[in-house]
């Protein structure tokens, strides 16, 4: 965790007691705006190793690390549990709010939103563009599950909680699937446990709680709690 506690970095996490540990975090290229560091973690999926990233939500400060990250990865799939207060000044909102918005050297542009199940989801196409050269394209959709309220463990309707997962089974995304709530651990821990009990479940038709949290505790100890 040395990163995380250099003075440098202290202002890009939320909680310091859950912190990224130096050999599990992403790190970003280095440039004159940013350390390389972000508070995020790489979590293991039953059948495929940093099949997830959870991440806390991103602070002002580290919005632009957060779409950076997620261009370098090319994560393609976003999740974002819990209701995030977006009147908090700590909160910024992660999408544009008009069709095009520009974060640093990074366009993003929504194209499309629609609501179904309690969830929102959203296509957004980034793109980073330079005098010299004009770099790759990445479509990337949010799924925003609703009704999940920060102090509890789950959302109040559980349906877009499983309507979110059986999206993501069936798209067969491209890996790492990035997933943020408030903190990057209480909601997130659920999150991936589930992810990975449906792969074993589709790999093994087995069920093992005890070991689908193990395993994405070795990365983010602060994951479920009780």
């Amino acid at each position: 965790m040395q990163a995380a506690y250099l003075l440098e970095n202290q202002e890009k996490n939320r909680y310091m007691h859950i912190l990224p540990a130096d050999f599990s975090r992403p790190f970003l290229p280095r440039n004159y705006e940013n350390t390389g560091y972000i508070n995020a973690v790489f979590v293991d999926g039953y059948s495929c190793k940093n099949a997830y990233i959870a991440t806390q939500y991103p602070l002002p400060q580290t919005i632009l690390d957060f779409w950076n990250m997620i261009y370098e990865i090319k994560s393609t799939v976003i999740v974002l549990l819990q209701d995030i207060d977006f009147q908090d000044s700590k909160n910024p909102q992660l999408w544009p709010s008009t069709d095009l918005e520009v974060f640093g050297n990074l366009q993003i542009e929504c194209q499309c939103v629609k609501t179904e199940d309690n969830t929102i989801v959203r296509e957004l196409y980034l793109r980073i563009s330079s005098e010299m050269e004009e770099k790759e394209s990445l479509s990337v959709n949010i799924f925003q599950v609703l009704n999940w309220p920060v102090t509890d463990n789950l959302p109040s309707d559980t349906s877009s909680l499983l309507s979110v997962l059986k999206k993501i089974k069936l798209s067969q995304c491209k890996l790492p699937i990035t997933v943020i709530c408030l903190d990057g651990a209480t909601a997130c821990g659920i999150f991936c446990a589930a992810l990975y009990l449906c792969d074993r479940i589709q790999s093994e038709q087995e069920v093992d709680i005890f070991q689908a949290v193990k395993c994405i505790k070795v990365n983010r100890p602060q994951f479920i709690s009780n």
